[in-house]
């Protein structure tokens, strides 16, 4: 009986989870639209990713969410949260997958949003680029419990999918938020689950989840691309340097009518945390910031 109890259990979890899949994963198998749920902080889901239910105020959640931030970011992270007037916690289902944002709502009316963590990310894929060291996972913090809530799962598996490839430093990142973006229209925030790399009217991801990594070109499998500037620009992470750098790549159509990836090899200086930070800040409205 205990058997058969636990087997249950874990068939429970596993489909208020959508089974691990995304909305984006799902999208490749059903031709719906995604359906997009607004929650206060006291009103959300029993299976929202984020242990935030009992906090007695939105400062008190944005600590539980940031709680493993790396030092580079850290800065940029507390100005986020001293920027924000409001929570709201966002749910995109389609068929059973489900995406789930925070949504920040800023003091000067912005909104951004950032995917639920990825909460296995492994310690090799979150290298601080101050410390040059890995950013460990505190035994009591909230995602090291949600961690442990997945022990059934079989191992190396994300919140959405298994984790694999990802550019050492940009885990920093995804341990806090699978993606960061802004919000102007939830009606096309559901397109923006189904096709993160892309735009709509506003709406969409600065900093793609890891389902959307992926190299720019098959004769550059040591890049990675992991942002957007605008419709004419992408960045790519280089793999071949030990604190990844980033490559900017023109995404103005050549003359077949593909992307160009004019200066694929021009490496800049900055580093990948270095444009998450930077990113951050222009999302928020705090690119005067001096660190």
């Amino acid at each position: 009986f205990a058997v058969l109890f636990f087997l249950a259990w874990i068939f429970i979890q596993t489909e208020r989870r959508g089974g691990h899949k995304s909305v984006m994963a799902a999208a490749d198998e059903l031709d719906e639209e995604p359906v997009v749920q607004f929650f206060a902080r006291d009103a959300i889901p029993d299976d929202c990713p984020w242990p935030i239910q009992n906090c007695s105020s939105d400062q008190e959640a944005m600590d539980i969410v940031w709680m493993e931030v790396s030092p580079t970011l850290e800065s940029v992270s507390h100005e986020l949260r001293k920027r924000t007037v409001k929570l709201e916690i966002v749910s995109v289902r389609l068929g059973s997958a489900v995406d789930w944002l925070l949504v920040y709502n800023l003091r000067d009316g912005q909104r951004v949003f950032g995917r639920a963590p990825q909460v296995d990310i492994p310690d090799a894929c979150c290298v601080d680029e101050e410390t040059e060291k890995p950013v460990t996972i505190d035994a009591s913090s909230g995602l090291r419990r949600r961690r442990q809530h997945d022990e059934a799962e079989p191992s190396g598996q994300g919140y959405y999918r298994p984790v694999a490839n990802i550019p050492a430093t940009l885990g920093c990142l995804y341990r806090v938020h699978d993606g960061l973006g802004t919000l102007v229209s939830p009606e096309t925030l559901g397109s923006a689950m189904v096709e993160p790399t892309h735009n709509f009217l506003g709406t969409g991801y600065y900093l793609f989840p890891v389902e959307a990594l992926a190299s720019p070109s098959s004769s550059t499998p040591w890049l990675v691309t992991f942002a957007r500037v605008d419709k004419h620009c992408m960045v790519a992470a280089d793999l071949r340097s030990e604190i990844p750098k980033c490559v900017f790549l023109d995404q103005q159509p050549n003359f077949f009518g593909a992307p160009s990836h004019q200066g694929i090899d021009g490496v800049e200086d900055q580093t990948v945390l270095e444009f998450v930070a930077d990113t951050i800040e222009n999302l928020i409205g705090a690119a005067e910031m001096q660190y």
